[in-house]
C-alpha cells in the first residue's frame, strides 16, 4: 500500500446530498436519492490513451439547463478501456460492496442492492454516509470507512459513486497537517483530489478485487453541475492509471436527452406513465428516479462480475 498525499480544506459543502445514514449487510438483503456533482470490466490488454474532450462554455441563463459534460462520454469510454469481465466462473456467490456518499446511502443504494440481490450468484454489502466525500476527511474518512469495508467484506467487486460533495477546499483529517487546505479552483486542487482519489481506490484494492466506479450524474441545479463537471474530469484522470483494475461506468446518456438537455422525466418499469426523476431541489433523486438509476448500471455490475443473463 502507497503512502497518500496530505489532503486539504477547512467547509462543510453548500450542496449536501441528502441525510439519510448508512447501511451495511454481510449476507444478501434486500436493502438510498443521490448525493450532488469489469474486476470491474477489463479493460484492453493494451489500453487506450485518455482522452478528454475541452469542456464546452456554458449555456447563457437565458436557454433552458444544459449538461455539456466535460469529458464526452465516448472519450471516457476510450479512457478506461473496453467492459470486458474478468472473473472466473464459480460456484461460490460473488461478494460485492457498494461505498458512496447519499447516492449509496439513501434510495439509489437501496434500489440497487434490492435489484442485485435478486440474483443468487451474488452477496451484496452497502455502506453510504451522506454529506460526505474525498475532501473532508476531518468530517468523515473514508480512507479508513473504506479500508474497514472491505476488510469487513472482503468483496470480489467494490462498486462506488462519490465526488457530488467535493467541489470544495481539500481538508486534510490531521489539524497538524500541512498544508492545512487546498482552496476549491485553485491551480494545485486538481492534482491534490487526483491524489485522493487514487489514494481511496488503493484503500479498496486487492490481488482479487476490482472497483467499478459510476460516474456522477449529470444534475439540473446548474451551480452544482459547474462543480461536477472539474470534479468528474479529475475522477477519470486519476482512474485511467488505475486501469484495468478499475473501471469508470459514464452515466450521462442515462441523464440526457438526445436534444442534450437534462432529462426531468423519464420511463422506469413498473410504472404505466412516465416519473419525474428528481426531487424539487433537481439534485436528489425521486424513488422511481433512483430505480430508474439502478436499472441502467446493474447490467454494468453484472457485466463486471462476468455475469450474463437478463437485468435483474
Amino acid at each position: 500500500m502507497r503512502r497518500r498525499v496530505q489532503r486539504r480544506a477547512w467547509w462543510i459543502p453548500v450542496i449536501v446530498f441528502g441525510c439519510s445514514g448508512a447501511v451495511s449487510k454481510t449476507a444478501p438483503s434486500a436493502h438510498a436519492s443521490p448525493a450532488p456533482e469489469t474486476p470491474p470490466r477489463v479493460a484492453r490488454a493494451e489500453p487506450a490513451e485518455p482522452v478528454v474532450a475541452a469542456e464546452p462554455p456554458e449555456a447563457p441563463p437565458e436557454t433552458p439547463p444544459q449538461s455539456p459534460p466535460a469529458v464526452s462520454e465516448v472519450a471516457m469510454m476510450e479512457a478506461v478501456g473496453p467492459p470486458l469481465p474478468t472473473f472466473p466462473a464459480r460456484e461460490a456467490p460473488y461478494k460485492l460492496l457498494i461505498l458512496g456518499d447519499s447516492m449509496a446511502a439513501t434510495d439509489f443504494g437501496r434500489a440497487l442492492e434490492k435489484r442485485l440481490d435478486k440474483r443468487a450468484e451474488i452477496e451484496v454489502a452497502r455502506r453510504g454516509k451522506s454529506a460526505t466525500g474525498l475532501a473532508r476527511p476531518d468530517y468523515f474518512d473514508w480512507m479508513a470507512e473504506g479500508s474497514k469495508r472491505v476488510t469487513q467484506h472482503d468483496p470480489d467487486l467494490v462498486v462506488v459513486i462519490i465526488g457530488g460533495n467535493d467541489g470544495q477546499d481539500l481538508i486534510p483529517k490531521s489539524k497538524d497537517a500541512r498544508p492545512r487546505r487546498v482552496i476549491w479552483n485553485s491551480d494545485d486542487w486538481e492534482a491534490a483530489y487526483a491524489a485522493r482519489v487514487t489514494d481511496f481506490c488503493l484503500e479498496l484494492l486487492a490481488d482479487h478485487r476490482r472497483i467499478l466506479w459510476l460516474e456522477l450524474p449529470v444534475m439540473e441545479h446548474r451551480s452544482l453541475e459547474r462543480k461536477l463537471r472539474t470534479i468528474r474530469r479529475v475522477q477519470v484522470e486519476a482512474l485511467n492509471a488505475l486501469i484495468p483494475r478499475v473501471t469508470y461506468v459514464p452515466t450521462r446518456a442515462h441523464f440526457v436527452g438526445e436534444d442534450g438537455k437534462v432529462l426531468t422525466r423519464v420511463k422506469v418499469p413498473g410504472y404505466r406513465a412516465t416519473q419525474v426523476l428528481r426531487q424539487e431541489d433537481g439534485i436528489h433523486f425521486t424513488v422511481p428516479g433512483s430505480q430508474y438509476f439502478a436499472a441502467r448500471v446493474a447490467p454494468d455490475v453484472l457485466a463486471a462480475l462476468g455475469l450474463g443473463g437478463s437485468n435483474p
